[in-house]
């Protein structure tokens, strides 16, 4: 095999692995290291690049990742919404930095770590979930261009993180032990609302928290503090536990309820990005998962006027957000996803 393959290296376990099996395979293997706003360990791509004897070039997509990633992270929870930076970063800046390095090198196609499959029917190429659930990732992906997924190659696919750490100790590539970061790559420590206000400087808060009858429980700290289901952190004592119900962007104002009222049966996307075909022409069943932690549910996705969906579920689902996005599944087929702009009762 002849093909040439460059795969993005951060500097981690899941991306040795890739490189690894790839070069296993047959593949002609060249590493990228996007330098973004905190994002990977340089120093470990390096060293992981040299066991394997396979070049590394370094990009720079910080400009690209602050224009496409913070930004709109800042003003989604300044608007009351809960981004997932992740699948914008897929979206706008790794995977399309990735391509164009692949475009402008020659080679063939692209690589990732993400835990995710890729698939062929009827001469098509589809992503899919990975085999091992609990790590899959193919959520992360939903927003990604189809001409992007069609040229990308994904190694672990079928594998769990045990067994991945595994081959890189056996290998005896480095970082075979290193941790697995939780934290969103540019926010350490996972504290979101201090990012914005460092971001953002003097920022005052506005509005309140109030019950849906309408009583008045005081001023909140601001609406980039909060997200639909939150419970902790409200300073709020009713003698019952209260959760973030929806926040209303044009008062200010933060709705609190108890954790049965955060139950909805659909929502509403933006314009849906396709995978597995062009549009949808009708309304069709899917199973959705409407954030990166929730079990997919069946629903019914009608689609609008302006290339968006409704989704209406068959059961009720907890604390659906705005901002997050919502990933459709045929089986085990990854269909699209598009952003959710609201949710309804």
């Amino acid at each position: 095999m002849n093909q040439r393959v460059v795969v993005g290296m951060s500097g981690g376990v899941d991306s040795a692995a890739a490189a690894l099996l790839l070069l296993r395979a047959g593949y002609s293997v060249a590493g990228v290291f996007l330098r973004l706003w905190g994002e990977g360990d340089l120093s470990g791509a390096e060293s992981v690049c040299k066991s394997l004897g396979i070049p590394l070039a370094v990009v720079d997509g910080r400009e690209l990742f602050g224009r496409e990633v913070i930004e709109p992270f800042v003003r989604e929870y300044l608007s009351g919404r809960t981004p997932n930076p992740c699948v914008g970063c897929n979206r706008h800046v790794k995977l399309p930095l990735l391509l164009r390095y692949m475009e402008l090198t020659g080679a063939d196609l692209a690589a990732t770590g993400h835990y995710a499959r890729r698939g062929e029917e009827n001469g098509a190429t589809l992503l899919m979930r990975a085999s091992y659930l609990p790590k899959d990732q193919s959520y992360a992906l939903c927003m990604v261009k189809r001409e992007i997924t069609q040229r990308l190659l994904l190694p672990l696919g079928e594998l769990s993180k045990a067994e991945v750490r595994a081959l890189v100790r056996e290998a005896g590539l480095p970082l075979a032990n290193k941790a697995e970061s939780q934290d969103i790559c540019f926010v350490p420590g996972g504290d979101y609302s201090a990012f914005v206000e460092g971001f953002c400087g003097d920022l005052k808060p506005m509005g309140r928290f109030k019950l849906e009858s309408g009583e008045d429980l005081g001023p909140h700290r601001g609406l980039w503090r909060y997200t639909v289901g939150q419970r902790r952190g409200l300073g709020v004592a009713l003698g019952y536990p209260v959760f973030v119900r929806r926040i209303d962007v044009s008062s200010g104002d933060v709705f609190l309820s108890a954790d049965s009222a955060l139950y909805s049966r659909s929502l509403v996307t933006d314009p849906l990005n396709w995978l597995d075909r062009d549009r949808l022409t009708g309304p069709e069943r899917f199973t959705v998962k409407q954030r990166y932690g929730a079990k997919p549910a069946w629903a019914l996705v009608t689609p609008l006027k302006n290339g968006g969906a409704l989704v209406e579920f068959d059961s009720p689902q907890r604390a659906i957000t705005p901002g997050q996005s919502a990933a459709l599944y045929n089986g085990e087929i990854l269909c699209g996803g598009g952003a959710i702009i609201e949710c309804c009762d």
